[in-house]
């Protein structure tokens, strides 16, 4: 097991979504020797920033965005394996938190353990680096504390498949017209992903193709709409679980 090598580390405080989508993403084509912002498609801005910081404090790049062994064993990776890559670069960088959720600690103590170990000041970067540290434990299977306020369960991964409801049959056998009669889909939709809207109702995305299917354009626009609706769904936990203490901008 590596030694910790947290030194100075500044958590990330990403969407955790938006960041495993991006190693999935990159695992349909060779590595190039460099991550730079053209392999982030139409990410916003921020989003790159926040990809790239990521990477380097996970040490899958270095400084000059050059790719190390741990991210190419990362994204290539396949089935369980990833998620066991995933727990042992918790355990190097997140020592101490996991600490404390060994130990069944409280959320209390897991903000103190961010605030007294990791480079986290503000209130909302705070919160921020939790969420993303409670999703990569939940996505590595690690075991963490019933005490830690919960999250969702990981947002922007495809849904289960919407099953055919069966007619229903009388006594006789012949099938029962339903109330309500609607002419046959010609297609169903396979995967659905739904956020709650902060003004109420949902917004929902359906299609009616395996995203691991997708190629290119279509691929970078499907990811890309799951990504900001992730980032819009996880930003809404967020608050809900973290309520506001201090200084309500994030950390420079």
């Amino acid at each position: 097991m590596p030694e910790p090598s947290h030194q100075g580390l500044k958590p990330p405080y990403m969407a955790f979504q938006t960041f495993w989508n991006f190693i999935e993403g990159l695992s349909g084509h060779p590595l190039p020797p460099l991550i730079d912002r053209s392999l982030m498609g139409s990410k916003s801005g921020t989003d790159q920033a926040n990809l790239i910081s990521t990477l380097k404090t996970l040490g899958l790049i270095d400084d000059q965005q050059s790719v190390r062994p741990a991210l190419t064993a990362l994204v290539y990776a396949e089935g369980d394996h990833r998620s066991t890559l995933l727990a042992d670069l918790l355990q190097e960088h997140y020592a101490e938190a996991l600490e404390v959720s060994a130990s069944n600690g409280t959320s209390t103590q897991l903000e103190q353990c961010f605030r007294d170990n990791y480079a986290v000041v503000s209130a909302v970067t705070l919160r921020k680096s939790i969420t993303f540290f409670l999703h990569a434990a939940r996505a590595a299977g690690v075991p963490i504390s019933p005490h830690f306020k919960q999250t969702r369960g990981g947002q922007g991964a495809p849904g289960q498949p919407r099953k055919r409801t069966a007619k229903r049959k009388s006594r006789n056998g012949i099938a029962a017209p339903s109330s309500a009669t609607a002419p046959p889909s010609p297609q169903v939709d396979a995967y659905r992903l739904s956020v709650n809207l902060q003004t109420g109702g949902t917004m929902t995305l359906a299609v009616n193709v395996n995203p691991i299917s997708l190629r290119g354009e279509d691929r970078a626009f499907f990811y890309d709409i799951v990504d900001k609706m992730a980032d819009y769904d996880q930003a809404e936990v967020v608050e809900a679980s973290y309520p506001a203490e201090g200084d309500p901008m994030d950390e420079a």
